[in-house]
C-alpha cells in the first residue's frame, strides 16, 4: 500500500478513536453531573473540533487515493471525460442532461478532472464550456464560432439568414426557419449576447444585423 494512503488511514483511525473516547467520557460525566455549564461548553467545542478533524482526515484520505492512473476508474467521472472528448465545447447543462447526473455530482467530478489538468473550461457570456486539455482547442474566435453557432442547426440557420438579409425582422426569420417565437427569440438572444448580431429598433419593430453590417 502506498505510504501516503497508509498515513491517511492511520490518521483517520486515530481521530475516530479519539472522538469515540471523548464521546464516551462526555456521556459518563453527563450522567454523573460533574461538569459545570461552562466546562460543558468547552467539551462541546472540543468534540466539534475533533469531528471536523475526522471529516478533514476522511476527505484527505479519499484525495490521496486519486492519481493520474486511476482518476477515470470512477464510472461517472469517466463518462463526463468521454462526453467532453466526443463533444468538445459541451457546456455544463448539457453534461447534466446527457448523463442524467445531479449538478452537484457533475461539478464534483469536473473539479477533479480540472485538478489533474485533464480538461479546461472556457466561459463566454452565455455558456461555461469544457474541452480536453490536450492542445486540441485554442481560444481563436473561429473555434468559438463553431461551438456556439454550428452546434445548433437552428441557430446557424438564423445567423445565415441575418447575414444574407441584413435588417431582417423576427417575423420573417420565424417564417423562414418555421420555429416558434420563443425558440427564435432564444437563439437571437444568444447570438446578440455573444456579439454575432446587433439589433436596431424602430418603434415596436426590431431589425437584426450581423455585427459588422449594422446601419447607423
Amino acid at each position: 500500500m502506498h505510504k501516503k494512503i497508509k498515513l491517511a488511514i492511520w490518521v483517520f483511525l486515530f481521530l475516530i478513536t479519539t472522538s469515540i473516547t471523548i464521546g464516551i467520557s462526555w456521556l459518563i460525566y453527563k450522567y454523573l453531573d460533574i461538569f459545570t455549564p461552562f466546562n460543558k461548553k468547552i467539551l462541546y467545542s472540543v468534540l466539534a473540533g475533533v469531528a471536523l478533524l475526522v471529516l478533514v482526515s476522511f476527505v484527505g484520505s479519499l484525495s490521496s487515493t486519486v492519481t493520474y492512473d486511476n482518476i477515470l476508474a470512477n464510472y461517472n467521472r469517466a463518462r463526463i471525460y468521454h462526453l467532453i472528448k466526443q463533444k468538445p465545447g459541451v457546456h455544463f447543462s448539457e453534461i447534466v442532461k446527457n448523463l442524467e447526473l445531479s449538478r452537484g455530482q457533475t461539478q464534483w467530478h469536473l473539479s477533479w478532472l480540472e485538478r489533474f489538468e485533464m480538461i479546461k473550461r472556457k466561459r463566454t457570456k452565455q455558456y461555461l464550456m469544457f474541452y480536453l486539455n490536450d492542445g486540441s482547442f485554442s481560444d481563436e474566435s473561429s473555434e468559438l464560432t463553431h461551438v456556439i453557432i454550428l452546434k445548433s442547426e437552428t441557430r446557424n440557420q438564423i445567423l445565415s439568414l441575418i447575414r444574407e438579409e441584413p435588417g431582417i425582422t423576427q417575423l420573417r426569420i420565424r417564417n423562414k426557419v418555421q420555429r416558434s417565437q420563443s425558440t427564435v427569440t432564444y437563439h437571437l438572444v444568444i447570438l446578440e449576447q455573444e456579439d454575432f448580431i446587433t439589433i436596431q429598433r424602430k418603434g415596436r419593430r426590431r431589425y437584426y444585423f450581423p455585427i459588422n453590417n449594422a446601419i447607423s
